[in-house]
């Protein structure tokens, strides 16, 4: 938080509950605080909370806090709120029953958030909980161990506040109300950042230990990708996403790394299992569908399909999927269209017209530098699948001078999984960036302009004279890695180093065309296409949080701003009303609804509805806007 914002004040508004679902108690009860997500949106998450959940599942919390950063108090502070239900955790050195849980000594704020690891926390409402937070804090004397979240005190059943940046948010609750950190302490803080980082990227949140984390630094499996876990429950938000899910009968922890699925129970984190060294069977089977679910709600796993048949030769040297398998939204120079599907540690493509005429990216890279350096073919087919996995994972071109990028490929980091993030520590700028095998950062020099600082368009090293220092993650958390802030660069990067860290940002909207391949009801594959009359805008849950979304939308706009077309726009697959008709409309799903949308989501939709009226032979009178779920 800037100066200013710790300065500001916030006005609480009081609201009163409709049942009295929390107890009597007294305020020298409090020693923790307690962070969650709704899995939901206002109003409907805050009506839930305020009404007290139902008769059969009663909830009460002490704070709300929406995405304006609004903050209603709904259970005074001495009073025990029922918020962390079954959970434990070790307060002023005693061990809480498990059963018992925290709620008997903590207070709980909810903020509003779909928890699916994309929905993002706007800074008004992460600055509104910062000041909350540090009220509490110097108020009851809270530790800094004992400000936590959900999934810290019930990690078997628990994932909120997903995406959050949770380190970032407690060193600016304790700053500076806490004396100088050591240097061993800024060096676990600095590891504690970038794990944090790693696992919001990944659209989780990091887990109390880091315990699957650790097995795949000591398994060189890399990074956290994906974590699998059920849908969001968003009509009960205080019943939101339990970590373990259920898979060929059995409760899991599931999470996906650069080169692996790991797995273990839920009471036995360290009995950690790889998808490679799991036989053929149900479980096998299960994780499989799950792993590829994770990023292709609609199609899931299918062993027909060539990319998914390759995957199983070759997964090693693939790793996990990154993406759906959709069309390029370019052709080659010769006409020819592709799809691909990428993965953390290469992509495949193929021609639309021959899905089993499959090319690797890597061996593209191979063909280009061995044989003749004037195949053209070879470098623009490489270009378009490099500059389509940049786009889709960072929202930037792929620029192979670029800083990161050609780290990154020097080091056979993987593939990129989001955009640097700019960050301060310890009174120093830096900027760090995730790949498939590590997260990579660097100092910014301080004579740099801080407010000038964009990462996607940066002066060389802004100012410096000395090669950059580039650190790794990996390096951090390995037990005999030096204590050093930032490993030396080896000598791959002349000094002084002139370029940017990122290439450049895209402009256009990122697209994924999934008609190709986009399951059609059968009751509906008969139908004639229908030619569009209006273009209907529908507020949306999160794509993962519907079975079936491609007989609900023709197309969905998610929270980052990345467009999926299920089918082809211009002469769409019949959708059905429950009555049994087609209606002549293009449906687009935008998660979240048109309502407090985030900047990227925003700039996409405008390019949208620009754009995509006059393909379909529609004017801007026929776009229309529904106002809830259909």
């Amino acid at each position: 938080m800037t100066t200013s914002e710790q300065s500001q004040t916030y006005a609480i508004r009081q609201v009163g509950m409709t049942r009295q679902h929390f107890q009597i108690g007294d305020a020298a009860r409090i020693r923790m605080i307690v962070l969650h997500a709704t899995a939901g949106s206002y109003p409907g998450d805050y009506e839930w909370l305020r009404q007290g959940g139902s008769a059969s599942a009663p909830v009460s919390i002490h704070y709300y806090i929406d995405k304006q950063g609004n903050i209603s108090q709904m259970v005074a502070d001495a009073n025990i709120a029922w918020h962390a239900g079954e959970s434990t955790w070790i307060v002023d050195g005693q061990q809480i029953n498990y059963a018992h849980g925290c709620n008997a000594v903590s207070v709980g704020i909810e903020l509003e958030n779909w928890n699916n690891g994309s929905d993002p926390y706007p800074p008004a409402q992460v600055d509104a909980a910062v000041w909350l937070t540090r009220q509490l804090v110097q108020t009851y004397a809270i530790p800094r161990n004992q400000l936590v979240r959900h999934l810290d005190i019930a990690p078997a059943r628990k994932t909120d506040p997903r995406g959050f940046a949770w380190a970032q948010f407690v060193e600016d609750v304790y700053h500076p109300l806490e004396p100088e950190a050591t240097p061993a302490e800024q060096l676990a803080r600095l590891r504690a950042r970038l794990v944090d980082f790693a696992y919001r990227t990944a659209g989780s949140a990091a887990p109390d230990g880091w315990t699957l984390l650790r097995g795949s630094i000591s398994r060189n499996t890399g990074m956290p990708v994906r974590a699998i876990t059920p849908p969001a429950q968003a009509k009960q938000p205080a019943d939101a996403n339990a970590r373990a899910v259920r898979l060929a009968g059995q409760a899991l922890v599931v999470e996906a790394y650069g080169r692996d699925l790991l797995y273990a129970p839920p009471d036995n984190l360290l009995q950690i299992r790889q998808l490679s060294q799991t036989k053929g069977g149900t479980l096998r089977t299960a994780l499989l569908e799950a792993l590829f679910r994770a990023v292709d709600p609609v199609s899931g796993f299918r062993p027909d399909w060539a990319f998914h048949q390759y995957y199983l030769e070759h997964a090693a040297a693939l790793g996990v999927p990154i993406t759906p398998n959709y069309r390029l939204a370019r052709h080659t120079r010769d006409g020819m269209a592709y799809v691909v599907q990428h993965f953390a540690l290469d992509s495949l493509c193929a021609p639309v017209k021959n899905w089993r005429q499959i090319t690797r990216l890597s061996s593209l890279t191979e063909a280009m530098y061995a044989g003749d350096p004037h195949d053209t073919a070879a470098r623009e087919l490489r270009s378009l699948l490099l500059n389509d996995l940049y786009q889709q994972r960072t929202g930037t071109a792929f620029d192979a001078t670029a800083l990161f990028c050609r780290y990154a490929i020097q080091h056979q980091l993987g593939a990129p999984l989001g955009p640097a993030e700019l960050f301060s520590f310890n009174g120093r700028r830096m900027v760090a960036m995730p790949f498939a095998l590590d997260v990579i950062y660097c100092h910014i020099p301080a004579d740099a302009n801080w407010e000038g600082v964009t990462v996607n368009a940066m002066p060389p090293m802004l100012g410096s004279t000395t090669p950059p220092e580039i650190g790794r993650l990996s390096v951090l958390l390995h037990e005999a890695a030096q204590p050093t802030l930032a490993p030396e660069l080896p000598a791959l990067i002349p000094p002084p180093y002139a370029g940017h860290l990122l290439g450049a940002p895209v402009q256009q909207v990122l697209e994924r065309d999934l008609s190709l391949h986009t399951p059609l009801d059968p009751q509906l594959s008969a139908l004639p296409p229908v030619a569009p009359q209006r273009l209907l805008l529908v507020p949306a849950p999160p794509l993962d949080a519907t079975e079936q979304p491609e007989q609900h939308w023709h197309a969905y706009l998610d929270r980052q701003g990345v467009f999926t077309r299920f089918s082809n726009l211009a002469q769409p697959t019949p959708l059905t009303n429950g009555s049994g008709y087609a209606i002549p409309l293009v449906v687009l799903g935008v998660e979240g609804g048109t309502q407090n949308m985030p900047p990227a989501q925003r700039r996409a939709l405008l390019c949208i509805l620009r754009d995509v009226p006059p393909l379909i032979g529609l004017s801007q009178n026929h776009i229309y806007l529904a106002h809830r779920q259909q």
